[in-house]
């Protein structure tokens, strides 16, 4: 559970990082903290690219020990993963409109893309966590997801 935690709000973070600077007026990117954007890009894009791969890997098996014979929670893992990452993808494109010097203009539209995949990040995680929650119940012994 740990894992689905730090993904989604990883990337939340970020999607809500992203809105707030496209609503603040600003001639560059570079008045957004120049010096530690690499960092944050880097750590959402490690968190997108990695993230549903190690989701993947532990929960798929631990779903499939929760109950053998029912592939409906693991096709629904499968299936939340998925849009965790497109929603993470859009966060982190987002992100590299922000960054990039595309977003010149003063006072231009906010990414409000960004905030609805925010908020659908959000209920992805909370998805996954319900996944987890019902699988370790039926089962009866804990998960460390």
């Amino acid at each position: 559970m740990a894992l689905v935690l730090l993904y989604s709000l990883t990337l939340a973070a970020g999607g809500g990082y992203v809105f707030y600077a496209s609503i603040r007026p600003a001639s560059t990117g570079a008045e957004f903290g120049a010096p530690f954007i690499d960092l944050p890009y880097a750590l959402l894009g490690i968190a997108w690219a990695v993230g549903p791969v190690a989701l993947l890997i532990t929960g798929l098996p631990c779903l499939h020990k929760a109950a053998p014979d029912n592939w409906r929670p693991a096709a629904a893992w499968a299936g939340a993963v998925a849009a965790g990452r497109a929603t993470g993808y859009l966060i982190v494109h987002g992100y590299g409109l922000l960054v990039s010097a595309s977003r010149n203009a003063p006072g231009a539209s906010p990414y409000w893309q960004v905030l609805i995949a925010t908020a659908g990040q959000l209920a992805v995680g909370a998805a996954m966590v319900a996944l987890i929650t019902a699988s370790t119940r039926k089962s009866g012994h804990e998960s460390l997801i």
